[in-house]
């Protein structure tokens, strides 16, 4: 069980309420994964936002044989955003430099966020019924 304070503290979710950073937390799955995970690479379709809770993870591009770093991530942090939107292809790779746990949280449920936020009003600030639906399990 993940506490909610945690995916508060990233920009993200920070302005969501409780009741919506539980209903993410229970519509995700966790992943606990050794060094050299793979979690995606260039051209696949994206299905989940990954949020990193423990350990460490990097983004990277692939030129001939060498692997370009393009940013280490430490908790709390979500990467893979890329593949929540429009095409939701991947231009990069990441991968667990250690143990990490990564939480997973399904594309439309993030879509549903946006949906939701971007509407205006009060519905930015506090979701209504029919978004919660939207994102919960």
């Amino acid at each position: 069980m993940l506490d909610v304070s945690f995916l508060s503290g990233i920009d993200l979710f920070k302005h969501l309420p409780d009741s919506c950073l539980e209903a993410f937390e229970k519509g995700s799955e966790v992943l606990n994964c050794r060094a050299g995970h793979l979690f995606f690479q260039p051209e696949q379709t994206g299905r989940v936002l990954f949020v990193l809770e423990t350990g460490s993870v990097r983004t990277f591009r692939t030129y001939g044989d060498r692997k370009l770093t393009i940013a280490r991530l430490q908790p709390p942090t979500v990467f893979g955003v890329i593949g929540c939107f429009g095409k939701g292809k991947y231009h990069s790779s990441a991968e667990a430099l250690e143990a990490s746990r990564v939480r997973m949280i399904p594309r439309d449920r993030i879509q549903a966020l946006f949906r939701m936020r971007s509407s205006g009003g009060p519905q930015a600030r506090r979701p209504d019924e029919r978004a919660m639906r939207a994102i919960s399990p």
